[in-house]
């Protein structure tokens, strides 16, 4: 006999971008029992973030960091924070939290360019359109800012360069940007393709790493867990990745790697 499906719970969402006007904001959905990393992952993808910074979720006045390397020196930046491992967080579910219809709490992204976020529990019992699909996204408006473009101040003093071709630095953000930004994007139907195509688990072993193979132009990789996406790079070098988060930066005496977490990087 066949079993029974049991239909799970579904939290909605409306997640905010602080500090930037017009708004950038989204709907979206997920099961109610998922865990704070998975609900990381889901942010990424709904928001359009790359997923290689560090993270930490504030709710009912705690805070729950992401800390992959289990570095006591981050407890000096933030003090109040549960001081757990990656692996850590994936203990505390959403269903858990003593989240209800109208709780707000806060997710902070990339601790140097700090964007927070604004969520807002919609309802507790919602009905997706397609209950096959655990994660979605149903509404939302304009794009988020390029990863590390300096926050806030450094994302409109982006779009004032790259709206004045007379500018100094306008053609060095065109290539930088990859050929411009458009605050306004905002595509539904492709945030709800990856959230079909998003992959769970811990972080990447050795037996299923990802080779980047990398083109012309200077910008910082878009790597998020257990995947890989093209991306530009110095010609003629490629790179293999190991553990996500990790970026890549330019010096004055070539390319490095940089990263807040366990990264290994390879070029040849």
């Amino acid at each position: 006999m066949k079993k029974p499906t049991v239909q799970l719970p579904f939290y909605s969402f409306r997640i905010e971008l602080k500090g930037i006007k017009p708004k950038i904001w989204r709907y979206f959905y997920t099961p109610a029992n998922i865990s704070l990393v998975r609900f990381h992952n889901v942010i990424q993808e709904v928001m359009g973030w790359s997923n290689y910074h560090l993270y930490s979720f504030t709710i009912h006045k705690e805070e729950y960091f992401d800390d992959p390397e289990g570095d006591d020196a981050f407890m000096d930046m933030f003090p109040s924070a549960r001081h757990v491992t990656h692996s850590g967080l994936s203990k505390f579910r959403l269903d858990r939290l003593a989240l209800l219809k109208g709780t707000q709490f806060s997710y902070l992204y990339d601790m140097g360019d700090s964007w927070e976020h604004v969520i807002k529990v919609l309802d507790t019992d919602y009905l997706p359109q397609n209950p096959k699909q655990k994660y979605g996204c149903f509404k939302g408006e304009r794009a988020c800012p390029p990863e590390d473009c300096g926050g806030i101040y450094g994302y409109c003093d982006l779009l004032e360069t790259l709206a004045d071709p007379e500018s100094d630095e306008h053609e060095d953000m065109m290539e930088w940007t990859g050929g411009g930004v458009d605050p306004e994007e905002f595509d539904l139907e492709d945030i709800n393709a990856r959230l079909r195509h998003l992959k769970w688990g811990a972080v990447p072993s050795s037996d299923n790493l990802g080779r980047l193979w990398l083109g012309s132009a200077p910008r910082l990789p878009v790597l998020t867990r257990e995947r890989s996406v093209p991306v530009p790079f110095p010609p003629g070098f490629h790179a293999t990745m190991q553990v996500v988060p990790w970026r890549v930066h330019r010096t004055e005496v070539g390319w490095e790697s940089r990263s807040w977490s366990a990264s290994v990087i390879f070029l040849a």
